[in-house]
Formats: structure tokens, C-alpha cells, sequence
């Protein structure tokens, strides 16, 4: 932004006594970001193929899901699915909570499910997962990929594996069910 520009929108967030709201918003953003790009659950790599426009533009795919992703649906793993978990989960978006740092911290615990498919409550019961533990989709992807760990009680995901034979042992039988 050139610095004209921004010197006139600071000066109408003056005027109009909204300077505290947005530097408390710029910081939660920053916050946002930095725990974005410690998780891994937020795959950048991954992000940035959904989103090539960013790479071409140099930006931070991080910052680009806090800023203007998570709003808009775009999802930080091929696990997590942001639109269905805000569909669900209307406090969160009416919070303008980052949906994904979200069940992270609080969904987890509650039970909440990151897509229609990854039953959270039965797949940390049946692995023996507690909060706070390893999050049931790193869980996922680490063992129950290459265990055939069934994501849920209606897919089996070993028996499903067996009938698809397009499906190789290190693809994910859950991503192929549900695309």
C-alpha cells in the first residue's frame, strides 16, 4: 500500500476511534500466523498447489489462509475441511476464529469432527488418543494411511483399499473415498 494511502485509512481509523480495534487485530492476525506456521497441520506446500496465484504474487501462504482463506473456505490440509467445519461450528465464524487454530485448541476436547468423514470421538477411542495428545489427523496421516486405520465406523478402510486398485499402499483411502 503506498504510504499516502495508508497514512489516510490510519487517519480515518483516528477519527473515527477505531485505531485500538484494528491494532488488536493486526496482532491476533500475527499471532495467527506464527501458530499457523508451527502447526503441522497447516501445510503449506500442500496450501500453495491449491493456490498458485500466491506463489506468482510471493505471498506467505500462511498469511494468506489467516488473512483471507480460512474466511473464504480455502482449506489448510486436504483433512481439515474449513467450510464444513464453520457450517457446523457458527460461534467460531461469527467469532472471526481462525477454524482450524480453533479445533486445535478447543474442538478437539469438544469432540469436534474436522470433515464429514474423521469421526474425532471414535477414532481417538478406538487408538487410544487423548487430547492433547497427537491430534487425530497427524495421527491419521502418520499411522492410520499406512495401518489402513479405519477414519470412521462406516468405512473400512482396509477392505475398501482391497477393492480400489488404482489405490497404491501409501494413498490414502479416506481422501479416495471422499474426492
Amino acid at each position: 500500500m503506498p504510504p499516502l494511502r495508508r497514512a489516510r485509512n490510519l487517519a480515518g481509523l483516528v477519527r473515527r476511534g477505531k485505531l485500538g480495534e484494528h491494532r488488536a487485530m493486526l496482532a491476533r492476525r500475527r499471532a495467527e500466523i506464527a501458530a499457523l506456521r508451527e502447526t503441522p497441520l497447516f501445510d503449506a506446500a500442500w496450501y500453495g498447489q491449491q493456490h498458485p496465484e500466491l506463489a506468482a504474487a510471493g505471498h506467505d501462504p500462511a498469511a494468506h489462509f489467516a488473512w483471507t482463506g480460512a474466511a473464504t473456505g480455502a482449506q489448510p490440509n486436504p483433512w481439515f475441511d474449513t467450510t464444513w467445519y464453520l457450517a457446523r461450528n457458527p460461534a467460531v465464524a461469527a467469532a472471526d476464529e481462525n477454524p482450524l487454530l480453533h479445533w486445535l485448541h478447543e474442538g478437539i476436547t469438544a469432540g469436534l469432527d474436522p470433515n464429514p468423514f474423521l469421526d474425532v470421538d471414535w477414532y481417538m477411542a478406538r487408538h487410544g488418543l487423548q487430547p492433547g495428545q497427537q491430534d487425530p489427523i497427524s495421527h491419521y496421516v502418520a499411522h492410520g494411511i499406512p495401518g489402513r486405520h479405519d477414519p470412521n465406523p462406516g468405512l473400512d478402510a482396509a477392505v475398501y483399499a482391497a477393492e480400489m486398485p488404482d489405490l497404491g499402499p501409501h494413498d490414502d483411502p479416506l481422501l479416495h473415498w471422499w474426492q
